[in-house]
């Protein structure tokens, strides 16, 4: 138990001393793209428009996350059923910021929460997707600044499910894992990124599906160790454990 402790202890130092600085170079990118969000987080959204609907969406979904009867009946155009599901549900987002809800009660904060970690979890999944493709530390860096700075961001109103698409490049990444070594862990970690971006977004869920299709067809396409991969049936596992997820 001592050595396993040991061990992790070392990566964790190994990865801090690694990532640590484009982890907070992401940090301080988000707070100043959003200013003065931070200082406000508690009692202000950033703005009037579809900031409160999703604020109160989180509010709903997150405090009946263990209430799946009632979930998707919320108050809104009562005595209508299902109506949370006339709107983006949100669940995905629900899902990360529901301790902050509970520990809260305030939908409010934990939209900004979630706002401000929108810019820095982008930025870190693109990080990690282009240092695995190239081992480039300067250019996975750019290319998350790149990516949590693009103009689709600051339209006049920034919705909160366009914003969190982080799981889209994480998606991308154990995509071309798994291809690349079969291994059942790349698998799951597929399956459960495309599975999160879906629960977040339904219109980015379904592009990523697209994207990930398209890629996979190439690789499958070019590539015999890939196709020696897939008939392990690795590839077929992630969409069967997302769909799962899912349903």
């Amino acid at each position: 138990m001592a050595k396993r402790w040991i061990c992790w202890t070392s990566r964790f130092a190994d990865a801090v001393r690694r990532h640590g600085l484009p982890t907070l170079l992401f940090a301080a990118l988000s707070i100043a793209l959003t200013w003065p969000v931070a200082l406000t987080a508690p009692s202000h959204l950033e703005n009037d428009g579809d900031a409160v609907l999703n604020a109160w969406t989180l509010g709903w979904v997150a405090t009946h996350l263990l209430h799946p009867a009632q979930l998707p009946h919320a108050p809104n155009f009562y005595p209508y059923p299902y109506t949370l599901y006339f709107s983006e549900h949100l669940i995905g987002a629900a899902l990360l910021i529901a301790p902050v809800v509970g520990l809260t009660g305030n939908p409010v904060l934990a939209y900004n929460v979630l706002f401000l970690s929108a810019f820095a979890l982008s930025a870190l999944s693109m990080y990690a997707l282009v240092l695995w493709m190239t081992g480039d530390r300067s250019a996975a860096t750019l290319s998350g600044l790149l990516f949590a700075s693009m103009t689709l961001r600051f339209g006049p109103s920034p919705q909160l499910q366009v914003l969190l698409n982080f799981g889209t490049p994480l998606a991308l990444l154990f995509l071309l894992r798994v291809l690349r070594t079969g291994r059942s862990r790349d698998a799951i970690g597929l399956a459960l990124a495309f599975a999160l971006q879906f629960l977040i977004s339904l219109y980015l869920g379904l592009f990523m599906a697209l994207g990930l299709i398209g890629v996979g067809i190439e690789q499958l396409a070019r590539n015999p160790q890939v196709r020696r991969a897939a008939l392990w049936g690795k590839v077929v596992l992630a969409p069967g454990i997302a769909a799962g997820l899912l349903l």
